[in-house]
């Protein structure tokens, strides 16, 4: 099942500390938190989504905008997140400084135990000369390099003393999205038991999961959404554990 993609983990440990605990069987069960001695203090839970199909310059996609809103969807009605503390572009709202806006947001509002996830799906691209990846914002020129979101320009924001989450998942579904961390290698796989999983949980962690290596992937859909984010929902719609490991999905 898509063993040929490259999925790249900036963690110490392969497990995926920002773990989200799935909320209650019944959708009309609120969990309460239970902060006592042995439960995972957790903060609060925040989703940034990016979806762009049509851009002004680059071919238009098929499955981007649905793919972030699937997410999203999955998200809020199986796990702990919610529309308050959910950041949402699509199409025309996801131009560059709309995207860097957006995460300045998330830098002033995030707290130091909270976790992040971000999803992009739309147009990526390596530069030929510098060699370094960029997300491609919907006004980008297609020859015009200055008007690309670069992997440095985000990764600015996801150290610690920019957004302050205690975990970030970043899940970036483009072309050429394995350039992002490829200066990191892939963790050893870990038992994921309960109490390693309480210790890695207090440890703060920057992780990142990608569609595709340095290679191009294909736009072709699976049941409206992309293959990738296609196997990532049903991973989500289908997980029974309170956690759920990236080893898991593909």
């Amino acid at each position: 099942m898509l063993k040929h993609r490259t999925f790249i983990f900036l963690i110490i440990f392969m497990l995926a500390v920002f773990i989200v605990s799935l909320a209650a069987a019944q959708r009309s069960i609120v969990p309460v938190p239970n902060t006592t001695a042995g439960k995972i203090n957790k903060g609060q839970n925040w989703l940034f989504v990016i979806g762009i199909n049509k851009y002004d310059h680059w071919p238009i996609l098929k499955s981007a905008v649905n793919d972030a809103k699937s997410l999203k969807k999955v998200l809020t009605s199986r796990y702990e997140f919610d529309d308050e503390h959910t950041v949402e572009l699509y199409d025309k709202e996801a131009t560059r400084e709309g995207i860097m806006g957006k995460l300045r947001y998330l830098a002033n509002h995030v707290k130091p135990n909270d976790s992040l996830m971000i999803f992009y799906a739309g147009h990526g691209h390596v530069d030929q000369i510098t060699k370094v990846g960029h997300w491609i914002p919907v006004e980008s020129e297609t020859k015009s390099s200055a008007s690309y979101l670069s992997n440095f320009d985000v990764k600015s924001y996801l150290k610690i003393d920019a957004i302050k989450a205690k975990h970030i998942l970043l899940i970036s579904d483009s072309c050429f999205a394995g350039e992002f961390f490829r200066t990191y290698r892939n963790a050893p796989a870990t038992m994921a038991t309960k109490s390693y999983i309480k210790k890695a949980y207090k440890l703060p962690s920057r992780m990142a999961i990608t569609s595709g290596g340095l290679e191009p992937v294909s736009d072709d859909g699976f049941e409206g959404n992309s293959i990738f984010t296609y196997y990532l929902l049903t991973a989500l719609k289908t997980n029974s554990r309170p956690f759920l490991l990236p080893s898991d999905i593909f």
